[in-house]
């Protein structure tokens, strides 16, 4: 923590030449904030980040000098988490869906309210950047799929149910499930349902109608089609071929 202690104080930040900023120890605190994110650190990041613009009031109000130096600052360090986020697996649009955005840091009045939007940002966007560092990929996969066993018979069970259980965005938690698995996810929910009707069938318990609300379709005529299409026989041409043989 010493590097963080002694980056807080304004001579770390910029020194003044001449009146002229000259910016080397500034990206160094950058680098610093960049060892933070990596660690998952956003109480330092914060203290970091304020402390850098509490510096500026020191001696007074910040001058218009100031604001452009402190808004500078905050836009690297933004563009750095943004970027990060990216190398993450999140796309523009999984940024936009977090409120994270340079238009909207550029339409902030000033730089109380770009120093708040670079803090929620950082808030929004260090779990998936910690996944990333951690390699917990799998533990997600591996959850959702235990999730999707379990509501395998929902109708309603689809790809934004799962990612929000998981707490991903639509669009990277697809991604992931496609790198993880080889196939798209409605592709592996459409083959385990039509897994589980099949061993279902096979059994000769139940109707082809009780597998296909217990597998997850409301309606039987789209179960009777799918299956069909899939595996070249009508769910009940299987149950009379297949049935009793799995005893």
């Amino acid at each position: 923590m010493q590097d963080v202690q002694a980056a807080v104080r304004k001579p770390s930040y910029v020194e003044h030449t001449g009146g002229q900023e000259t910016g080397r120890s500034e990206d160094g605190t950058i680098q610093i904030l960049q060892r933070l994110l990596s660690e998952g650190d956003t109480r330092a990041i914060a203290d970091l980040l304020t402390s850098y613009g509490h510096s500026y009031r020191v001696c007074g109000p910040v001058c218009a000098q100031d604001a452009k130096t402190l808004s500078r600052f905050y836009l690297k360090y933004y563009i750095l988490l943004i970027k990060e986020a990216m190398r993450a697996g999140l796309l523009i649009e999984d940024l936009e869906e977090q409120g994270v955005s340079i238009v909207r840091f550029y339409d902030m009045p000033d730089t109380e309210s770009r120093l708040a939007l670079v803090m929620d940002g950082t808030k929004a966007l260090l779990p998936v950047i910690r996944r990333r560092e951690g390699g917990s990929e799998n533990g997600h996969i591996l959850r959702a799929k235990e999730f999707i066993r379990q509501k395998i018979a929902d109708p309603e069970l689809d790809l934004g149910t799962v990612s929000g259980y998981i707490g991903l965005s639509r669009i990277y938690f697809c991604k992931l499930f496609h790198e993880s698995e080889g196939v798209t996810f409605n592709t592996y929910l459409k083959d385990l349902r039509i897994a589980e009707a099949k061993r279902l069938l096979s059994e000769g318990a139940m109707k082809a109608v009780e597998v296909s609300r217990t597998c997850g379709y409301a309606n039987a005529n789209y179960f009777g089609y799918v299956f069909k299409r899939e595996v070249g026989m009508t769910p009940l041409e299987f149950q009379r071929r297949f049935a009793g043989r799995t005893k």
